[in-house]
């Protein structure tokens, strides 16, 4: 079967969430693992946190995680695509100053992030109203699972992600 689209990245994890739901698709050595069903799942629960906060395609949304939070980074990277959304992936070095420079600049409106950095992100962005989006906190709600989330539409031709640089050579 030929798409009648080219694919963009919540399709390739659907892809293989049709073919081999149960295989381990990721291993964060000494944090965990998961199957492409997981993910999937970890994602339409972020996906659909994200819509409830009122986003709309196209939006930015920050992402910052540690490297032992790597199970929840690329869910929380999956779930802004399946919202539809412009992920930003954000500097785990960068101080509060760099973080409040760089969320305004792309215009972000939420950030998921780990806990590690819930302290540092309060402090970035202050009375901007950006909201913080823990995975970790999310409920997991059994009807929820399974039920057929329909990712946002977006083309191929859309922004996906934002990228900064430090800028030295």
């Amino acid at each position: 079967m030929t798409p009648s689209r080219p694919l963009i990245v919540p399709d390739l994890l659907r892809r293989q969430v049709e073919r081999n739901p149960e295989r381990i698709a990721v291993v964060v050595d000494g944090h965990g693992e998961m199957t492409f069903a997981q993910w999937d799942q970890r994602a339409d629960r972020i996906a659909r946190q994200l819509i409830s906060c009122d986003l709309q395609p196209g939006d930015r949304v920050g992402l910052m995680f540690s490297n032992g939070d790597g199970l929840d980074y690329l869910a929380g990277y999956i779930g802004i695509h399946k919202a539809g959304c412009v992920a930003v992936p954000l500097n785990t070095r960068y101080r509060h100053g760099e973080l409040r420079h760089v969320l305004t600049h792309c215009g972000a409106s939420v950030v998921v992030c780990g806990a590690e950095y819930s302290t540092l992100l309060k402090e970035a962005v202050g009375e901007t109203g950006i909201i913080l989006l823990d995975p970790a906190q999310l409920k997991v709600d059994p009807t929820d699972e399974g039920e057929g989330f329909v990712p946002v539409q977006r083309n191929p031709d859309d922004l996906a992600d934002i990228l900064y640089t430090s800028g030295t050579t």
